[in-house]
Formats: structure tokens, C-alpha cells, sequence
């Protein structure tokens, strides 16, 4: 008490002459991230998605959960109340979980099976064909298979071999045996050449075939 006049001692939180104003606590933005509340002779922030502390000046770690999928990430990068998972090669989605399928767009050709691999693909070739993407048509026809001057069609996974006259067989390499149709007559002795035979005729007889006396 005094002469005239009275002092007021506020408790916290409290000014003024008669300690009737509340001091605003949260004049001095106190939360960096966040909402200001203001209380009795204290403060209360609430804070922004992504941040924590009393505050709100802590970063609040999304990663630290370990939400990208650990075989198709590279890193995870922390950003403001959300990650973002860093994919490796051949990896996409939200959380790199899944492997991208490189066959999606077909790529081996003539009927060849595909094999999704990781940031690859493997085609395995039908027999006759070659080539990342089975698009070479293996050439039977190169080693020259063909003997005896024939010639050489090249198919899928084979040849054919066009013979020149008197061979015969896969590879026109067996002679063909002009004798085998018995062309020499009145027991002439007949012997096989290329592409022609020959007749040795019995004594009295003469032609190609033995067939004049």
C-alpha cells in the first residue's frame, strides 16, 4: 500500500497496472514451422506436417523408417513432411518396389521367349535365329555344306542343297549309280561315271548300250 496510491505485482504471465493484460507470448514467433498458441505466461506451437520440437525447428526424418524398398533404391531423400525414394535402374514406383518389365514392349522378334531381367532382357532364340533380339537369321548356307558344286538354299534352321547332275543325298555327296538301272544290254559290263556310265560290250556287240549287233 501506498500514499495515494497501490502497486499491483502480477504473477507470471500477467501486466499492466492492475496486472489486466495477458502478455502474448507468441509475440516473438517463437515457432518457426509452425502455429503460435498463446497461454498463461507460456506458449504452445503447433507444428507444420514435417516438423517437431517445442519449436517446430526440428525436421522430422522421413526416412528414418526405411520406407523405400531396400533391392531397387538408391537413396532415400528426406524433404519437407514427405521422402522421395531414389530408384535405381530398372526400378520405379513410390517406393522403388517395382521391376520394371522390360519385355512389356516385345521386344525379341520371330516368336522368341523374353526374360525380364533387372534394367535388361534376355531373349532365347528359336533355333535358326541369332542376335540381342533374335533378328538375324542364322545362314545354314555359310560353312558351304553342299559338295560337288551343288547349290545352297538357306532356310530357317536348315538348307537344301540343289545337286548338279549325277549326285544326289543331303549334301550332294553320294554319286548317283547310273548302273543301278541295268542300262547295258546282252551282258555288257556297265561302270559308273559322274552323271553318265559306261557300257563294255560282249564281243559281236557295239552302241551306247550294247544294244546294236
Amino acid at each position: 500500500d501506498l500514499i495515494g496510491e497501490y502497486s499491483c505485482t502480477c504473477i507470471p504471465g500477467y501486466t499492466g497496472k492492475d496486472c489486466e493484460t495477458n502478455i502474448n507470448e507468441c509475440s516473438s514467433n517463437p515457432c518457426k514451422n509452425g502455429e503460435c498458441i498463446d497461454q498463461i505466461a507460456k506458449f504452445h506451437c503447433e507444428c507444420k506436417p514435417g516438423w517437431e520440437g517445442k519449436y517446430c525447428n526440428k525436421d522430422i526424418n522421413e526416412c528414418a523408417s526405411g520406407p523405400c524398398y531396400s533391392d531397387g533404391t538408391k537413396n532415400c531423400e528426406n524433404l519437407e513432411a514427405e521422402y522421395q525414394c531414389k530408384c535405381l535402374d530398372g526400378y520405379e514406383g513410390l517406393h522403388c518396389e517395382t521391376n520394371i518389365d522390360e519385355c512389356a514392349s516385345n521386344p525379341c522378334q520371330n516368336e522368341a521367349f523374353c526374360e525380364d531381367k533387372i534394367n535388361r532382357y534376355n531373349c532365347v532364340c528359336p533355333a535358326g535365329y541369332t542376335g540381342v533380339n533374335c533378328e538375324i537369321d542364322i545362314n545354314e548356307c555359310q560353312s558351304n555344306p553342299c559338295q560337288n558344286d551343288g547349290t545352297c538354299s538357306d532356310l530357317i534352321n536348315k538348307f537344301v542343297c540343289e545337286c548338279t547332275p549325277g549326285w544326289t543325298g543331303e549334301k550332294c555327296h553320294q554319286d548317283v549309280n547310273e548302273c543301278e538301272s541295268n542300262p547295258c544290254q546282252n551282258l555288257g559290263q556297265c561302270s559308273n561315271l559322274v552323271a553318265k556310265f559306261e557300257c563294255h560290250c560282249q564281243p559281236g556287240w557295239t552302241g551306247t548300250n550294247c544294244e546294236t549287233d
